[in-house]
């Protein structure tokens, strides 16, 4: 969408803004909304096959092995996973 509206967030050609629609002399900032895009990541290990740049399958286990991690160390990662009957939500 950023790109669409004339935004490019690549680090070689970073422009975090568009022009604004009914007045081009202003401009609109774009941000990136890091907790959803890790929650849309994390529901996509759980729906879809996904590969990393070295056709290394990306699994669901990865999800298990944070929220375990987390468990463990007492830290909370903005994932909203939580334990119910030894299962993630």
């Amino acid at each position: 969408m950023f790109t669409e509206l004339g935004a490019s967030t690549n680090v070689d050609n970073l422009k975090p803004y568009f022009p604004h629609p009914c007045d081009p002399k202003k401009f609109v900032n774009v941000m990136l909304d890091v907790c959803h895009i890790s929650k849309l990541l994390r529901n996509t290990f759980g729906t879809r096959e996904m590969f990393d740049g070295g056709d290394r399958a990306i699994k669901w286990d990865v999800i298990e092995r944070l929220h375990k991690l987390q468990e463990n160390d007492g830290l909370r990662f903005g994932s909203r996973l939580k334990t119910k009957k030894h299962e993630l939500e």
